[in-house]
This record gives structure tokens, C-alpha cells and sequence, in this order.
């Protein structure tokens, strides 16, 4: 049987986190296009798909 998989990523953090890494080195800042299903799809083991994947704002 098929197990299915939920991501909820930080949008925020995930984006500052790059740009603070991208002062220290600058080939960070081609992953602020990365393919985040893509992304995620990389964590995935053996039987597991991808259900759905939450990208969470901070709002002002």
C-alpha cells in the first residue's frame, strides 16, 4: 500500500535562510527558483507519494 506524504515548509525562514547564505556565498542565490515538489520528492523513501505540500507565509 501506498503511503502518502504531507510537507509544510517555513516559506519565510526557507527564503531568509538563503539570502543570509547567499552573503557568504553567492551560488545560494540561484536556489531562490528551486522546484520545491521537486524538493520534496527527494525526502520521499520507497512507497511513499507526495499527498500535498503547504508553503507557509508570514503576513505583515
Amino acid at each position: 500500500m501506498e503511503q502518502r506524504v504531507t510537507f509544510y515548509i517555513d516559506g519565510f525562514n526557507f527564503y531568509y535562510g538563503l539570502r543570509r547564505a547567499r552573503h557568504s556565498e553567492p551560488k545560494w542565490s540561484n536556489y531562490y527558483w528551486i522546484d520545491m515538489v521537486k524538493l520534496c520528492g527527494g525526502f520521499l523513501g520507497e512507497g511513499q507519494k507526495l499527498k500535498k505540500l503547504y508553503i507557509l507565509q508570514h503576513r505583515h
